[in-house]
């Protein structure tokens, strides 16, 4: 398809030499030639020399350098973007295309990766600071016959060897680095930093660049293998986070393989990185792959287990107090939380965060009915609070892994007597929880409901509203931080505010069937109508004019305003008329006039 369109593209009469380089017509060639045709000239393709590179003509090479083409000029099109033919060349894996250029001399004055005009380059690429010789992109494509013939053409300086080996890595191309070891000398920076690469996902090459993952996992442990035998430090750690390669590598699936090797070759699973963080923390979270399709979530379970088998604990806390043991108290399967305590003669369920949070805390959150029923059984303390004020049942409220498993959540520790009237440090209660919960579950919010007033949950509890809640709703000591960062929108606001904010029809059906108050006012004098009218939802939810509306109404046959106005004097009149609706509706107590 592609020679078919360049075929195409080139019967344009202007373009004859160009086609007759893709041809390989030497005849043709050495008249246009002869009849001092442009060499020079342009097209979607770049120049005539260009086109008898990438349709790997070396007899039209050849004729195209005796007739004086320019091999030093870059292709002036948007297909590539190179410095000059011979990258080009390496780019399309020509091999006896890239001898030939060699020969006639082309970038041999070309100093170091880092140094080379940009000049023809988009903004784009620019930007990125895309510098590549012949030799880095030689690697990056995985052409180790042109990477083997480049280091024996010339003496590579260390920055174009280093570069080279990092792009290597980037591919997990085993043969490239192999024959860059072979072929040069790199620096013991270059090796550090290529197997801090080849310890992460293998990235795709497609014909707009890089692209995603892509699993050759042998590969990727001879690449590592070859690192570490040339001498690159197997507990290196990276400058910013400080992350070594056994961070990087089990921290995804899809490279447990390289788990595997450094594991075998000594590393050190009780390193820390800044955050405090030994390898075995960055595996207890769940992935989703892949993101190119329909994702599915995996577990990293081999990882997870070679590391225990290497003396990795569980119970290491990091610079916040948190052990891995949290992270999958929050993420993981029962049976796997079950495999780390067993691998522990004395586990410590009651280990606590510098914020107080508890592994109850975590499983509750994360909707972790098995997690939480395990830790209750083995005398987690249900009502216990963190340093803010949250229990497991505030936590427990969210819709981690849906209504049905929070639901089972959040019944379970009432049954066990988890208190309905806990207060957060934020003012946040269960009721408060509540109110975020989709429509989706009317029966079980209902009778939740229900329930927590009947255990003394407080109608008229007042909170404050953090930002951002169009995005996500921190909890505990990330809703702590995220006050501090930034104003709340509100404060003083009853669940039947949020409710309403939220378009959660059940809930505040329920609220007001218990007396729930609908002329409350917040900080911002707002009162649950006008929240439905002009409130962003929680979780960035699809809340719609007629929904509103429907809330709104709701409100109004339980007694609230019609004619009320917020602090900004916005008024759910105003919004009516905005929003192309009857100023009057018979659910008023009175038209405003």
């Amino acid at each position: 398809m592609a020679n078919f369109s360049r075929d195409n593209t080139l019967q344009n009469p202007e373009l004859a030499l160009h086609l007759a380089a893709h041809k390989n017509d030497i005849i043709k060639l050495r008249a246009l030639i002869s009849e001092n045709c442009d060499l020079e000239r342009g097209s979607s393709y770049g120049t005539a020399l260009h086109v008898a590179i990438t349709s790997d003509q070396p007899d039209a090479v050849r004729i195209l350098l005796d007739a004086g083409a320019d091999s030093e000029k870059p292709p002036d099109c948007s297909s590539y973007e190179c410095e000059n033919s011979l990258v080009l060349a390496a780019i399309w894996g020509k091999r006896a295309i890239v001898k030939i250029l060699w020969d006639h001399g082309v970038a041999h004055d070309l100093p170091s990766v880092h140094k080379p005009s940009l000049d023809h380059l988009s903004n784009q690429r620019k930007s990125a600071k895309i510098r590549l010789s012949a030799l880095s992109q030689a690697a990056l494509q995985g052409f180790d016959g042109i990477v083997s013939d480049l280091c024996a053409w010339r003496a590579m300086d260390a920055d174009e060897m280093d570069a080279a080996l990092f792009l290597g890595a980037v591919r997990w191309e085993d043969d490239v680095i192999q024959a860059l070891l072979q072929g040069g000398k790199v620096t013991q920076d270059g090796l550090d930093e290529a197997l801090l690469r080849a310890a992460s996902h293998r990235i795709m090459l497609t014909e707009r660049g890089l692209a995603a993952v892509d699993m050759r996992p042998q590969k990727q442990g001879r690449v590592i293998e070859l690192l570490l035998d040339a001498g690159a430090r197997i507990n290196i750690q990276q400058p910013v986070s400080g992350n070594t390669a056994l961070h990087i590598s089990a921290s995804s699936p899809d490279t447990v393989g390289a788990v595997r090797v450094l594991l075998e070759r000594g590393a050190d699973v009780h390193i820390r990185n800044k955050k405090g963080e030994t390898a075995i923390a960055g595996a207890m979270v769940k992935q989703r792959r892949p993101p190119y399709k329909q994702p599915r979530e995996i577990y990293n379970t081999d990882a997870i287990m070679m590391l225990l088998q290497h003396g990795a604990s569980v119970f290491v806390t990091d610079n916040f107090g948190q052990t891995p043991m949290h992270i999958l108290a929050y993420y993981g399967t029962y049976s796997l939380f079950q495999r780390c305590l067993d691998y522990h003669s004395n586990p410590n369920i009651f280990v606590t965060t510098l914020y107080g949070e508890t592994l109850l805390h975590r499983a509750a959150n994360g909707n972790q009915v098995e997690i939480v029923e395990r830790l209750l059984a083995d005398g987690a303390c249900i009502n216990e609070t963190s340093s803010s004020g949250w229990t497991a049942l505030i936590f427990a409220l969210s819709e981690k892994l849906g209504g049905v498993e929070m639901l089972q959540v959040v019944n379970l520790l009432l049954d066990h007597g988890a208190k309905a009237t806990d207060t957060t440090e934020e003012g946040w209660t269960a009721l408060h929880r509540v109110a975020d919960v989709s429509d989706r579950y009317h029966e079980g919010v209902t009778a939740l409901i229900d329930r927590l007033i009947s255990l003394g949950a407080d109608t008229e509890a007042r909170a404050v509203v953090p930002g951002n809640i169009d995005k996500y709703r921190p909890v505990g000591y990330h809703l702590k931080l995220s006050l501090q960062e930034q104003p709340p929108i509100a404060s003083e606001q009853t669940p039947l505010h949020w409710a309403a904010s939220n378009g959660s029809v059940t809930v505040v059906e329920a609220l007001l069937r218990h007396g729930a108050n609908p002329v409350a006012r917040d900080s911002t004098n707002s009162t649950p109508a006008l929240c439905a009218a002009y409130a962003q939802p929680v979780y960035g939810r699809e809340y719609s004019i007629a929904k509103r509306q429907q809330v709104i109404k709701l409100l109004l046959t339980h007694g609230a305003g019609y004619e009320d106005e917020d602090a900004n004097g916005r008024g759910v009149y105003g919004w009516a008329a905005v929003n192309g609706l009857p100023l009057w509706w018979p659910e008023c107590r009175r038209r405003k006039v």
